[in-house]
């Protein structure tokens, strides 16, 4: 069975790429802030330009970057630099500041962060359930006449039906597009939700381990934190 989109849904304004993109180097500089904010005075005035958060996807990338600034800040920012870092994300996640870093490079670099509205897999129901079936369905935007999604098994016995009930959702989503990776489309409430609450939490976590909270709620967080 195949089913085929008739009527897409109009394409969301341009105006929402470009609100997104101010949304998402606001979340990124802020991190910059932090940053700024708890490093010491001799690298601010040493290193001004060099100062920044880093977001490595490996820990050695972490690891030699930091190495050459060890005394740029207290040891309990660099536990949350540490802690926030996207190689903590297990390899089928995306972690939300990989995230905020990809799409922030693509704003600042390459073209906007294009919004449309993608096909997502919502559910598929089939009762009873054949031995076995294959189901596919496209991903991201699908125009009119496409392949919107294929479904095969084997042939059922004579006389037995077979109920097939497909469910299909579009959403406002956005293009993720690292270098070198195929591009996902990530729902966009989804994917700000995840971002905005992880930057916010990492900022938190920045201002108190730079001014040495007196209590337990400021500590540094650990990696089971995330």
């Amino acid at each position: 069975m195949e089913w085929r989109l008739k009527n897409s849904p109009p394409p969301p304004p341009l105006a929402m790429a470009a609100l997104l993109g101010d949304c998402i180097q606001n979340f990124r500089v802020s991190l910059e802030y932090a940053a700024w904010a708890a490093a010491s005075e001799q690298a601010r005035q040493s290193k001004p330009t060099q100062i920044e958060f880093p977001l490595q996807d490996t820990e050695d990338g972490f690891r030699a970057w930091s190495g050459r600034r060890t005394d740029w800040f207290s040891e309990d920012v660099w536990k949350v630099l540490e802690w926030a870092q996207p190689y903590h994300a297990a390899a089928d996640q995306l972690h939300p500041l990989r995230i905020l870093r990809v799409l922030s490079n693509t704003d600042k670099h390459r073209l906007l962060n294009v919004v449309d509205h993608a096909h997502i897999d919502v559910a598929l129901d089939i009762d009873p359930t054949p031995p076995t079936h294959e189901w596919w369905t496209a991903r991201g935007p699908v125009a009119d006449g496409e392949l919107l999604a294929r479904l095969s098994f084997p042939r059922p016995p004579r006389g037995l039906t077979i109920d097939v009930r497909p469910s299909f959702g579009w959403y406002e989503s956005v293009a993720y597009a690292p270098p070198a990776e195929p591009v996902r489309w990530l729902r966009l409430d989804e994917m700000m939700n995840a971002v905005c609450d992880f930057t916010v939490r990492t900022v938190g976590y920045m201002s108190n381990a730079r001014q040495g909270p007196d209590d337990d709620s400021g500590h540094a967080p650990t990696a089971s934190s995330t």
